[in-house]
C-alpha cells in the first residue's frame, strides 16, 4: 500500500472497529420510556408527597457492547493482508473492554496484551515479535482446538461474537 492508501485504510478500519455488536445487559437503568416501573424509586419519591405516587419512574435494560473474539490467520498465504489485519485488530482491541485478539499459523498466539498500546506501529512491532510462526504454514484445526481448550470457556462466555479471518474457509 502507498502512504495515502495506508492512511485511508487506517481510517476505515478505525470506523469499522468502533461498530461493535450490542446486546441488552441484565442490569436496568433509569429510562423515562422504560418498560418496567422502578418500584424502589417510586416508593422513595412518593414519600415526598405524603405517599401519593405522583411521579412514576421507569427502568429499561442498557445496551452494552458484546464480547468480541477475533482470530487472525498470519500464515504465508495471508502475508500480504497481515499488516491491514493487525491494524484492524489494534483498532478493535482499542474499542473497549471485552475484546480478545489471537493470531494463528502453525500455533495459536494471544495478542491482546501486545495490541493494548495506543501507537499502532509499536503494537504491530510487538505482535511480530510475539508470533513465532509468522508467515509459515497453517494448522487451522490444531489452532482452533488449542483456542477451545485453553481460552474457550472464558473468552466465549455470555454470547461473545467470534470472528475468524483466514483464506482457508
Amino acid at each position: 500500500l502507498t502512504g495515502d492508501e495506508l492512511r485511508r485504510v487506517r481510517e476505515l478500519i478505525r470506523l469499522v472497529a468502533r461498530q461493535r455488536p450490542q446486546r441488552a445487559s441484565r442490569r436496568r437503568a433509569a429510562d423515562p420510556r422504560g418498560d418496567s416501573l422502578d418500584m424502589r424509586r417510586l416508593i422513595r419519591r412518593s414519600l415526598r408527597t405524603g405517599g401519593d405516587p405522583v411521579d412514576r419512574p421507569y427502568r429499561a435494560r442498557k445496551d452494552v457492547p458484546r464480547k468480541l473474539v477475533v482470530l487472525c490467520d498470519v500464515s504465508g498465504s495471508m502475508d500480504s493482508y497481515a499488516r491491514a489485519l493487525l491494524l484492524f485488530l489494534h483498532a478493535v482491541v482499542g474499542s473497549g473492554r471485552g475484546v480478545e485478539a489471537f493470531a494463528f499459523g502453525t500455533r495459536l498466539s494471544r495478542l491482546t496484551p501486545e495490541l493494548a498500546t495506543r501507537d499502532p506501529e509499536a503494537a504491530l512491532e510487538r505482535c511480530t515479535e510475539a508470533v513465532v510462526d509468522w508467515g509459515s504454514g497453517t494448522r487451522i484445526g490444531a489452532s482452533l482446538r488449542e483456542f477451545n481448550d485453553v481460552y474457550g470457556r472464558r473468552a466465549l462466555s455470555r454470547g461473545a461474537v467470534v470472528v475468524i479471518v483466514s483464506d482457508g474457509w
